[in-house]
């Protein structure tokens, strides 16, 4: 039995023989407007091809903020979205660990850097380095 890429994927892994097979799911938005995030169903299916050695992943933990080093809290932040866009329920999570008193005002600062911002995509709000460029973007000055 052949599949559209050749032949089975469960078939040639098996050949190979690996210890895990990670399906990476992207939780941040995507650069191009038109990107989706696959469905569940979409997601257990590729599993499912993939065979018994594939794992769903996903990206995206909160827990994994470290939110302690740089000289502040601000730039701390900043040093994280430059490179990760951060949901917004997800860095007021981070932040009620690292600052609980000081949640609004800290947002409150890190928007007056003018280094980072708040965007929706995907129908949720992230928080992304100011310079963070989407395709089909209308830039307001």
């Amino acid at each position: 039995m052949a599949h559209v890429f050749g032949p089975i994927p469960s078939r040639r892994l098996e050949e190979i023989g690996p210890d895990q097979v990670h399906l990476l799911v992207p939780d941040r938005p995507p650069s191009e407007e038109w990107v989706r995030p696959a469905s569940r169903e979409k997601v257990e299916l590729a599993r499912e091809i993939l065979g018994g050695a594939a794992r769903v992943l996903s990206l995206y933990d909160p827990a994994n903020f470290d939110l302690s080093g740089g000289k502040s809290l601000v730039q701390a932040i900043l040093d994280v979205i430059q490179r990760h866009p951060m949901k917004e329920e997800e860095l007021l999570a981070a932040l009620e660990r690292y600052a609980p008193n000081r949640v609004q005002e800290t947002l409150s600062q890190l928007q007056r850097t003018g280094r980072a911002r708040l965007v929706t995509r995907l129908d949720g709000r992230f928080w992304v380095s100011a310079s963070t460029r989407f395709q089909g973007e209308k830039r307001v000055k």
